[in-house]
């Protein structure tokens, strides 16, 4: 009841504001939370409209069309909208990968090693770009040693089934789709720990004039994580109905991301620098590095004080 009578506040007494936020989203179950919120009421259509994309290039193309007003991406993802001169703030660490990002490929292939002059379909202006490099460099292995093939993620299955594709750097629910399929799982992102962290995003300029919209977003997020906890299987059913995965499989998908409470997530975003803007200033080194970041971007813009509140 106690639960019932606080998600009721934050739907019910928010006040109205003019412009509903826009949010953009790609499937990830660390992103159901906020579906959860959706199909609980925890806001007004009024308030917030969650808009869903099927890749995070049509969601960062949304971004420079100023069709959303935020997103929930990756934070690599978060500093090419930087670099693209989107200015935004991070609000809310969602989840961190921990075995969820992957590489799926034919049963014949075991490893890396073995993808050497052979195909591989990716999103090769997003995550999937950073997690192929890193793959690749801890295999001892370059881009020239591999076909490197653009796909956006809905198309990822598709080719692979189709054998147009050998490899594909994925996440959930291809991920199990294709693991079901007898692919091999031959990376994951246990292997790069804490390198990928996504995270709630808006505009600077939507936050100035409905921040109270904002702070009802991640009211909501937390008020989801509690619901997880308190009625697991009410969760659960929702979330993977919408991934399109049976319960179990989405239990399972979740275990391979940590995703930080109420205590935990603001304590990322603490401090000057916070323990998320060196994370994110190291990620950039390594983006600009690799020329998934072709010049230096204001780190610090995406945390500056004042947001961290909300």
């Amino acid at each position: 009841m106690a639960l019932v009578v606080c998600c009721l506040s934050v739907a019910g007494c928010a006040p109205r504001e003019s412009s509903a936020l826009r949010m953009g989203a790609t499937m990830w179950p660390g992103f159901e939370p906020f579906y959860v919120a959706r199909e609980l009421h925890f806001w007004r259509e009024d308030q917030i409209k969650l808009l869903e994309y099927t890749s995070t290039a049509e969601l960062t193309r949304a971004f420079r069309n100023g069709t959303v007003d935020g997103g929930l991406l990756s934070l690599d993802e978060a500093l090419r909208l930087i670099e693209d001169q989107q200015d935004v703030k991070v609000l809310v660490v969602t989840d961190i990968s921990n075995g969820a990002d992957v590489i799926m490929a034919k049963p014949e292939f075991h490893s890396m090693k073995d993808l050497r002059g052979h195909r591989i379909g990716a999103e090769t202006t997003g995550l999937g770009a950073y997690v192929l490099f890193r793959a690749l460099e801890l295999s001892g292995l370059t881009p020239a040693d591999v076909e490197i093939v653009p796909l956006e993620f809905s198309e990822q299955q598709p080719a692979f089934d189709r054998g147009l594709v050998d490899a594909v750097v994925t996440y959930e629910p291809v991920r199990t789709q294709l693991k079901n399929a007898a692919a091999r799982q031959i990376f994951d992102s246990t292997l790069i720990p804490g390198e990928i962290v996504d995270v709630l995003v808006v505009r600077t300029t939507y936050l100035a004039k409905s921040p109270d919209n904002a702070r009802l977003l991640v009211q909501a997020f937390y008020h989801a994580l509690r619901y997880a906890r308190e009625k697991p299987d009410d969760f659960v059913r929702i979330a993977a109905a919408r991934e399109n995965e049976t319960p179990q499989e989405f239990r399972q998908s979740m275990t391979l991301l940590r995703v930080p409470d109420a205590q935990q997530g603001p304590a990322m975003l603490a401090g000057t620098p916070s323990p998320l803007q060196k994370q994110a200033e190291s990620l950039a080194a390594v983006m600009i590095q690799k020329r998934l970041l072709l010049r230096p971007v204001d780190v610090a813009s995406m945390f500056e004080p004042g947001h961290r509140d909300l």
